[in-house]
């Protein structure tokens, strides 16, 4: 059985610049899919919204909430114990 593609999830701020040369890096180098957590797909996502109807924005969806949701479990695990 063929192995798994490679995927990767780069989390933090970076320019866009700098964004497109990972992914043309990632590329080359067979990793794939790369998804890159805020600030593009936040622009990608308001911007589809408003106009494209929505469309192609499952993957700005899926990374912002991803971002969320790991956001809040690193907020939950920082919180004081009040008991």
């Amino acid at each position: 059985a063929p192995s798994a593609p490679k995927s990767l999830l780069v989390v933090g701020a970076i320019a866009d610049v700098v964004e497109d040369q990972f992914k043309r890096l990632f590329a080359e180098l067979g990793i794939g899919p790369v998804a890159f957590l805020p600030p593009r797909n936040a622009f990608v996502l308001l911007r589809n919204t408003l106009y494209f109807d929505g469309h192609g924005t499952a993957q700005a969806l899926a990374v912002l909430l991803a971002y969320a949701v790991i956001g809040a479990a690193m907020a939950s695990t920082r919180a004081p114990n009040r008991g």
